[in-house]
């Protein structure tokens, strides 16, 4: 199916989240440039969801309302800086409100170990070691991250006709 068919469709049907893994990044990538050369979808949004494995003793534990600006700045970058990256949102939305959606899925490491993020070792109670072993063959390959950089620069990230919305939240 053409690339441009693809999407015509998708904008008819209800707006859903696009799974990326290793097996459809460069094909979904293709999507997004595809949409961008359209000139319809003017606007990216990015969210991202870390895992966190860092002693949180510095945080405050105050109400996000009573925080300094210079505590929150530290608070973040504690996470970003110590934090492993599970997934990143990336929404495309056009004036007339439509909206295409894809959530980036990556690696993760853990203890010198490659485990994607839906993996029975983050919820090891929850499976016996059979399911785990049968999870584990199922189981789409993440993305690399080192890839997905590549692709990010190669025609969305510095767009000039984009502009970028970009938060932090709670």
């Amino acid at each position: 199916m053409e690339i441009r068919q693809q999407i015509r469709e998708w904008l008819y049907l209800r707006p859903r989240v696009r799974s990326v893994w290793a097996l459809n990044l460069v094909h979904e990538f293709h999507l997004i440039i595809e949409a961008l050369e359209g000139g319809n979808y003017n606007r990216a949004t990015l969210d991202t969801e870390f895992m966190l494995d860092v002693d949180t003793q510095d945080v405050p534990e105050r109400h996000p309302r009573f925080v300094t600006p210079e505590e929150r700045y530290h608070t973040i970058r504690m996470k970003t800086d110590n934090g492993i990256i599970r997934q990143l949102g990336l929404t495309l939305s056009a004036d007339d409100g439509s909206v295409l959606v894809w959530e980036f899925n990556f690696i993760l490491r853990r203890r010198n170990n490659f485990i994607p993020l839906y993996s029975p070792f983050n919820f090891a109670p929850l499976y016996t070691p059979a399911e785990t072993e049968e999870f584990l063959g199922m189981q789409l390959e993440p993305i690399d991250s080192n890839l997905f950089s590549r692709l990010l620069s190669s025609g969305l990230l510095h767009n000039n006709s984009i502009t970028w919305i970009l938060f932090h939240g709670a």
